[in-house]
């Protein structure tokens, strides 16, 4: 009850049970819009695994090496510093946010660890 809004609560991943993110409120600090059923993505790194909530389930891209950017023409806001780089595709916009640093935001190692603790 008293979570930061990033946090949507637990989920029983085969077997594990792991914490539930909004990936949108921890990346843009919006929660994500409204639906039913979210998607969950399960990251598996290391030591740690997480899932994350989103509104729609992800396509996956091949994305050719030379078309990766450090810098977009019109970046959107990046609050937390997480985009390492981007993705021009015609009109669509494709941020990259290294699983590496997505955990270690310190609004998730904070609460991973906390949970570890226990």
């Amino acid at each position: 009850p008293q979570s930061p809004h990033h946090v949507l609560g637990i989920a029983n991943m085969r077997g594990d049970i792991v914490s539930v993110f909004d990936l949108a409120a921890l990346t843009i600090d919006e929660p994500m819009a409204t639906v039913n059923r979210p998607n969950l993505i399960q990251v598996d790194y290391e030591d740690t695994t997480v899932c994350f909530a989103v509104a729609e389930p992800p396509n996956s891209l091949t994305i050719p090496v030379d078309t990766i950017k450090k810098q977009a023409s019109n970046p959107p806001a990046d609050p937390n510093g997480l985009v390492a780089e981007y993705v021009e595709l015609g009109e669509h916009l494709i941020q990259i946010i290294p699983v590496d640093r997505l955990l270690a935001h310190r609004a998730l190692v904070q609460l991973i660890s906390s949970y570890s603790a226990e």
